[in-house]
């Protein structure tokens, strides 16, 4: 593999060189040449050589091969190559990935690759935003008798970060002391950390007491310098037990 990638890479400059343009390995060629019985590198030697031939000495012959015969070639190529068990793969697969297959092969007509691939990928990436949106959970509970806790299932970031914010309500909690546990969850952004910013500004502008739990490390860093972390909730009790002792 290793040879070819170089041999492949070799040819590609040389190409450039005499102004020409590069290729690489093709699917197409690799189905035709296991297709017609070809199973060593032999095949695909042999390919590049008669397409070598066929341009710097057989051009006069091979412009005299009419358009339609080669237009027919062609066809026979792509049914030969099409995977046709794919288009059942859509009525099977989620409604975003149909979409994006469906789009992809419309627009690579219509337009070209390229357009095709960008626009496939920002569709895919926020369809994958907005599942991912919709499967983040805040769970509460009473902790210790006098302490809620609002437990984070899932992703926290910009698609869910506004949800997070509305499900930590200070209306809503009677208790003086709120845990903010992300020990089931994930905090993946700037606007992850927004979000617990401000539904901690907002606790404490209500009076309660905010403590966090399961934050990582590198997004501690990130949060203000005054949060109060679990570990350090259990140190100043601690303390405050000695003393009293």
């Amino acid at each position: 593999m290793r040879r070819e990638c170089f041999g492949q890479g070799v040819g590609n400059i040389l190409s450039s060189l005499f102004g020409t343009q590069g290729g690489c390995a093709l699917i197409a060629q690799s189905l035709l040449n296991v297709g017609s019985g070809g199973r060593s590198r032999v095949s695909g030697f042999v390919m590049g050589v008669t397409l070598g031939l066929s341009v710097f000495c057989l051009a006069p012959i091979m412009a005299e091969i009419p358009v339609a015969a080669l237009v027919g070639l062609i066809t026979l190529i792509a049914l030969n190559t099409f995977a046709w068990s794919s288009i059942t793969l859509v009525l099977r697969i989620n409604f975003i990935d149909a979409v994006v297959v469906v789009l992809v092969t419309v627009i690579t007509v219509w337009q070209d690759l390229c357009v095709a691939v960008v626009i496939g990928t920002i569709i895919n990436a926020l369809g994958f935003a907005w599942t991912a949106a919709t499967q983040v959970k805040v769970e509460s509970d009473l902790e210790a008798g006098d302490k809620r806790v609002f437990h984070l299932k899932g992703p926290l970031f910009f698609g869910s970060a506004m949800n997070y914010k509305m499900e930590v309500d200070p209306h809503k909690v009677s208790e003086g002391d709120v845990v903010l546990d992300f020990s089931g969850g994930k905090i993946l952004d700037i606007s992850a950390i927004q979000a617990i910013t401000e539904a901690r500004e907002n606790l404490k502008g209500a009076g309660k007491r905010v403590i966090l739990r399961g934050v990582p490390a590198e997004a501690l860093k990130d949060l203000p310098a005054d949060v109060e972390t679990e570990a350090q909730a259990e140190a100043k009790g601690a303390q405050g037990g000695a003393k009293g002792a």
